[in-house]
């Protein structure tokens, strides 16, 4: 069995990227009441990165 985070795969994580490259990190909980929570943070931390990038001079539309 292969696991999803296979040394190839980071690897290719590390990989330099060009502008821009986004990494989204939010810390996730394993139990209830704040498990049901992470998602709604994740698409709160996602629209974030959307805005920086949209008004971020250096990126071209």
């Amino acid at each position: 069995m292969e696991h999803a985070l296979s040394p190839t795969t980071l690897a290719e994580l590390r990989r330099p990227r060009p502008y821009p490259a986004v990494s989204v990190l939010t810390p996730t909980h394993r139990r209830e009441p704040e498990k049901s929570q992470d998602q709604v943070r994740l698409r709160n931390v996602v629209a974030e990165a959307k805005k920086q990038l949209e008004h971020d001079p250096a990126i071209p539309r």
